[in-house]
């Protein structure tokens, strides 16, 4: 009796036993599958930011880090502005600034919805305001950078750029998923204001460049901090989902560096050419996925390096030669083919052909009077013009998008351009004798290779 009952408590406490460690097991199984759940929503989230925050910033970081990395050619390029518009002078850009944040309020004023309510946008655009504020008057008054013009050490980052592209990302970020066309006159009215600001003598294309991005991620601050603080309040159910599916027509503004493939260009004057710079801006319509037609505008720089040494007249004695920068406006067209790597990456070519357009420049150079010993400096002693002529330019620029409508490239282009120049003397006054004021015409090959980077908008 005893035996028995012993026996059932037994196995009764042993099935108990197994109940509870298999209960405890369970229960560790689970926490340890929770656990793992917890640390892949974390991991999940942490990648979710850090892909926002290199969305936000990997393009006002190309900007600036290219308008750093322009700051030892700004000279050139302001040779270049000295140039073809000696005499720019226009006041729009003060106001243009402004006009994308103008529009987002009478959008709103007219009935056509953003992505936020006027409430937040306005906390927004505040915010956005004191970024700017503070971040373009900290460098200014940092660094005191002379303007291009000598009026003022404020010269670094421009104000004028990056408020207009502050104001050209807030109507982006409220106006961009409706119609592309918001996002595209944003942009392009801000890239004015700087080209303005650039050609109006008062800032240096770095100062511009640096503006630019300054101005986006003031403005992916100041969203970023109301996503933060509002959280779903005050937005309007508005969305637009890049799908990859559109086909790739584009406007973009482009920069690149330049490498002649022949450096002698005039053996009479000891001209050699050195590196050189293009900008400018591109345009293509597809009406497929893979075949367009587009074109491009821009103007290119070659730094001039002269090898004479002096040149000896009866009445003076010439020395210390110094070129100006050899600039072309080109105009190109033709057709455009992309290759699709996966939905926001692509591999496009192109082939254009159309015409180049010298523009004039000087070789300065110190005169030493013989008869008094005086010193002239820096006069103006020969003076050469480019003619215009014939140019092609193939191209190949790896594309990739950043969000819905924006996205960057690298970019590399071969471009021939073989203009006939003149050249003559401008000394008369010198009475310079006969074979110097002759003037001669000589065949240049400036043929180049070209690698840059360049900022999208898809249409």
């Amino acid at each position: 009796m005893y035996t028995k009952t012993a026996i059932i408590i037994s196995l009764s406490l042993i099935t108990f036993s197994n109940s509870i460690t298999a209960q405890i097991i369970s229960d560790n199984t689970k926490e340890k599958e929770l656990k793992h759940l917890k640390d892949f929503d974390h991991k999940s989230k942490k990648e979710t930011s850090l892909n926002k925050i290199i969305k936000r910033t990997a393009i006002p970081g190309i900007l600036i880090g290219t308008g750093l990395a322009s700051w030892s050619k700004r000279k050139d390029i302001k040779s270049a502005r000295d140039k073809y518009y000696p005499n720019y002078r226009n006041k729009i850009d003060d106001y243009l600034q402004y006009s994308p944040t103008l529009a987002v309020y009478g959008l709103n004023a007219v009935g056509i919805k953003g992505k936020h309510d006027i409430k937040r946008f306005t906390a927004t655009f505040a915010a956005s305001c004191l970024t700017t504020a503070v971040l373009v008057n900290g460098i200014k008054y940092s660094t005191r950078q002379m303007r291009p013009d000598g009026s003022k050490r404020n010269s670094f980052p421009s104000g004028h750029t990056t408020t207009a592209f502050m104001n050209a990302t807030m109507l982006h970020k409220e106006y961009g998923h409706r119609n592309k066309l918001y996002s595209i006159l944003g942009y392009s009215s801000a890239a004015c204001v700087g080209t303005m600001r650039v050609l109006n003598n008062k800032h240096w294309v770095s100062d511009v460049l640096v503006g630019a991005g300054l101005g986006i991620l003031s403005a992916e601050f100041a969203y970023a901090l109301s996503e933060s603080f509002f959280n779903n309040k005050g937005k309007n159910n508005i969305e637009y989902r890049y799908s990859g599916k559109e086909n790739p027509s584009f406007f973009s503004i482009r920069t690149s560096y330049l490498k002649n493939t022949k450096r002698l260009i005039n053996s009479s004057s000891g001209l050699n050419t050195k590196a050189g710079f293009s900008t400018g801006i591109e345009a293509a319509y597809f009406w497929n996925h893979k075949f367009g037609i587009g074109g491009q505008l821009g103007v290119s720089a070659f730094e001039l390096k002269s090898d004479l040494k002096s040149i000896e007249t009866k009445e003076a004695s010439f020395v210390n030669f110094n070129p100006e920068s050899l600039g072309f406006t080109y105009l190109l067209a033709g057709p455009y083919v992309n290759l699709k790597l996966s939905p926001k990456t692509s591999i496009m070519g192109n082939l254009a052909l159309g015409m180049s357009f010298g523009a004039e420049g000087n070789i300065k150079s110190d005169a030493i009077i013989k008869e008094s010993n005086r010193v002239i400096q820096s006069i103006d002693f020969v003076e050469f013009k480019p003619h215009n002529g014939f140019a092609w330019s193939a191209g190949l620029k790896l594309r990739r998008a950043i969000n819905n409508q924006i996205g960057i490239e690298i970019h590399t282009n071969y471009t021939d351009n073989r203009p006939s120049m003149r050249t003559y003397t401008k000394s008369r006054a010198l009475s310079i004798s006969e074979e110097l004021k002759k003037s001669s015409s000589h065949r240049l090959n400036l043929s180049n290779i070209g690698l840059g980077i360049g900022l999208s908008v898809r249409f």
